[in-house]
């Protein structure tokens, strides 16, 4: 068993080939060949999978494909919200125009809850491709093989954070990215938007991550902490608000990685 950390030089001789996470994991992967006499290990679909998990392009290009996916069902969110509208508009009384399209409502808050889930996503990828990026030695990997020199298992350790214990949470990461300081909060926030209301939509969204999206309830309590709900006096903004906020937020990222 083999941990590779994000940029963990073999030997000094070597730290120009491993000016990325990909280049170390691709060198590791080569003497492991070397050393057995097989090229199993440089075939193998777990080596493959570790390189992908240590490339910030991939990791970008997941997050785009959430990115997209996301504003798909948003933007249905709000052509449902806005039938009820366009009937009263018309001269239909609110009741009818409700009963009219409550089954369009309900689709349209299905995608809304769905859109905050793979907003998340979206933006807890970018973040991953940014720090691996930026801090590479905030990445674990360990690889498993057998006696015949057979990877058997290539597993993630720590992404930014340990997957064990908190990897979803956005907050955290977020701070290892230094959003909150002004060089960097200034790029992707407005005047209107402060940092308390960043940490709350940073909260829901992991919320909507660990089960809000997918699930009736949280399998643990303390998961409920900083679930925004639909009972919130600031629905609206926080709905909208959250969503142009996290928008510009990923899309920030997305330029950190590509730069």
């Amino acid at each position: 068993m083999q941990k590779v950390a994000g940029s963990s030089p073999v030997s000094r001789s070597r730290e120009n080939a491993l000016s990325s996470p990909e280049r170390a994991f691709s060198l590791l992967v080569s003497n492991m060949s070397n050393t057995t006499g097989s090229s199993r290990f440089e075939n193998n679909d777990f080596a493959i999978a570790g390189n992908r998990l240590l490339s910030p392009v991939q990791w970008l290009s997941s997050s785009e494909g959430l990115l997209i996916s996301a504003e798909l069902l948003w933007k249905r969110f709000i052509d449902t919200q806005g039938l009820a509208l366009g009937l009263m508009r018309n001269g239909v009384s609110a009741d009818d125009a409700m009963n009219m399209t409550k089954a369009s409502v309900k689709e349209g808050i299905a995608c809304w809850m769905t859109a905050e889930m793979l907003y998340g996503l979206a933006l807890e990828t970018a973040m991953k491709g940014c720090l691996l990026k930026e801090k590479p030695d905030s990445f674990s990997l360990q690889v498993s093989m057998n006696g015949h020199a057979d990877v058997i298992d290539v597993k993630l350790e720590k992404a930014g954070v340990s997957l064990q214990r908190n990897g979803h949470d956005l907050v955290q990461l977020s701070h290892m990215l230094d959003l909150y300081e002004e060089s960097q909060f200034t790029r992707f926030s407005t005047q209107s938007e402060d940092r308390e209301f960043l940490e709350s939509v940073l909260r829901n969204l992991t919320i909507m991550i660990l089960w809000g999206g997918k699930y009736p309830g949280p399998s643990k309590g303390k998961d409920l902490e900083g679930w925004a709900g639909f009972d919130r006096p600031d629905a609206k903004r926080h709905i909208g608000g959250a969503r142009n906020l996290t928008t510009r937020l990923i899309r920030h990222l997305h330029s950190r990685i590509s730069s």
